[in-house]
């Protein structure tokens, strides 16, 4: 029997997810009200404060998204045909970011994914700290404990990526996929025998054949797993 089969989508820059962190940031303290202390930089909250501002952060993040145009209609249009595809193989789908958690998700709700690799706010000194992740190596090693958490088989597993940062992540899995035209990340595509899949932001009807999103099948060259 074939072990769970697990996708992973690092799109940040097809999803508008790449400036983020820096707009979330505006909006918690306008938010807020851009409380400083008496330095004039943001108040340390206590710790039972932080705790509280969990919660507000992620419903300050739903806000924050809709404002922005995140919505049903919105995340219809956004990779249907390739999420429609992995969701019929049975495939398990895991949206990766190095965005900040509010902002990633209300997107993965909207996009049906529930399990998420991102940011999360931690709380070290009593207060949210919005430090991005350790790039591509912290990506990579967060992927390789989801699959076998999930008991995916990494040379079945598919893994898209549309920037430099994800290349570690592409390497661990069996059918990486580079999306779109980050130039570091399509020359080491063409090195490795990569194959690429074109995303436009919309689709066609879900159902209909778009030639843009190319084979999703293994990759040439021995492995097991295929659609």
């Amino acid at each position: 029997m074939n072990a769970r089969r697990t996708a992973f989508f690092f799109l940040d820059v097809t999803l508008g997810m790449a400036p983020s962190v820096t707009d979330f940031v505006r909006f918690w303290q306008g938010r807020q009200g851009a409380v400083t202390d008496n330095r004039g930089d943001p108040r340390l909250l206590t710790r039972a404060e932080a705790e509280e501002c969990r919660e507000e952060l992620l419903e300050a993040g739903r806000v924050w998204a809709a404002g922005r145009g995140v919505s049903a209609a919105w995340a219809d249009s956004v990779l249907p045909e390739l999420l429609r595809r992995h969701r019929l193989a049975g495939d398990e789908l895991v949206l990766v970011s190095t965005s900040f958690a509010p902002c990633v998700r209300p997107v993965a709700e909207l996009l049906g994914m529930p399990r998420v690799l991102c940011v999360e706010p931690a709380l070290p000194d009593g207060r949210p700290t919005l430090d991005r992740a350790p790039r591509s190596r912290a990506l990579a090693q967060a992927v390789v404990e989801t699959m076998i958490l999930l008991g995916s088989e990494a040379a079945r597993c598919f893994g898209y990526a549309d920037h430099a940062d994800g290349l570690d992540m592409l390497a661990v899995v069996g059918n990486p996929r580079p999306v779109g035209v980050d130039p570091v990340l399509l020359r080491t595509a063409r090195e490795r025998g990569w194959l690429p899949v074109s995303v436009r932001r919309r689709l066609g009807p879900v159902g209909e054949p778009d030639p843009g999103l190319g084979d999703l099948g293994p990759r040439p060259g021995p492995g097991p797993g295929s659609f």
